[in-house]
């Protein structure tokens, strides 16, 4: 878990844990580290690759608990799956998920998020307002379609969850990936 996590979260976060792990005084605390640019074609095949790993490690092995392997590593399962694009695979998952919740063995967040990202590839309009689409041509991006405020915080209510307001539901968000090449 601890390479997968490490593999998933590489181009997504890791530059920035990476930098802050030195301790340089003074002016000499510029330092920066960068991994190679990548397209994004790159950056989904390294996606790929990590729901492969993770699928196949999970054919062999439960799917990690806070219990067993902390907050940490039980977490790495749905961030790999949190960039999956494959629908057959989530919903494999999902009732799995589902009772690992039910039991509490793991966060519904999980879940409802990828029963959004679920209703995100199916182009149907998602349950709880987890997910974000690109707004084109920027680095922006808005909640994906929904079932409404209302109906999304019942979902939200249902499952223990943080219920949306309206400032939130409007929220655009930037993300500048530094790795990404045009």
């Amino acid at each position: 878990m601890d390479s997968l996590k490490n593999e998933e979260s590489r181009y997504r976060n890791l530059e920035y844990h990476l930098e802050h792990l030195t301790s340089l005084v003074g002016e000499q605390d510029s330092f920066e580290f960068h991994f190679p640019m990548i397209t994004q074609n790159q950056w989904d095949s390294l996606d790929n690759q990590n729901i492969k790993c993770l699928n196949n490690l999970l054919q062999t092995n439960p799917i990690p608990t806070e219990k067993e392997y902390g907050e940490e590593l039980a977490a790495v399962p749905f961030s790999i799956l949190s960039h999956c694009v494959d629908a057959q695979l989530l919903q494999n998952y999902l009732p799995k998920i589902k009772e690992l919740c039910m039991n509490g063995e793991s966060k519904w967040i999980y879940y409802a998020t990828l029963m959004d990202k679920l209703d995100m590839i199916k182009n149907e309009p998602q349950e709880f307002g987890y997910q974000y689409e690109r707004i084109k041509g920027t680095n922006s991006y808005k909640k994906y379609k929904h079932i409404g405020l209302s109906e999304m915080n019942k979902n939200r209510e249902k499952y223990g969850l943080e219920i949306l307001n309206n400032k939130e539901l409007n929220e655009i968000k930037s993300f500048i990936f530094t790795h990404l090449k045009n």
